[in-house]
């Protein structure tokens, strides 16, 4: 479930592997937003990072409070409504 919110200049870290980058620009519709909430499909312009790094699938999470980062097992339990 995804929860929380992004914010520009907000330092981020992308999982896996762990790549560190800031905000500097969140678009949703072609209009800029400051902060953007669980449930918005935004585009995200990112600082300090290589585009090269960057992949499909990765994970977004704050890099100051909690952030993701690789574990080697990971057991979860599905459940359908």
């Amino acid at each position: 479930m995804a929860t929380g919110t992004l914010a520009l200049g907000q330092r981020i870290v992308l999982a896996a592997p762990s790549v560190v980058a800031e905000v500097r620009g969140i678009q949703l519709h072609h209009r800029a937003l400051t902060e953007a909430g669980p449930g918005d499909s935004v585009g995200v312009h990112l600082a300090n990072v290589e585009l090269s790094r960057l992949r499909r699938g990765q994970v977004m999470s704050d890099a100051d409070r909690n952030p993701v980062r690789e574990v080697n097992e990971l057991i979860a339990q599905v459940s359908f409504e």
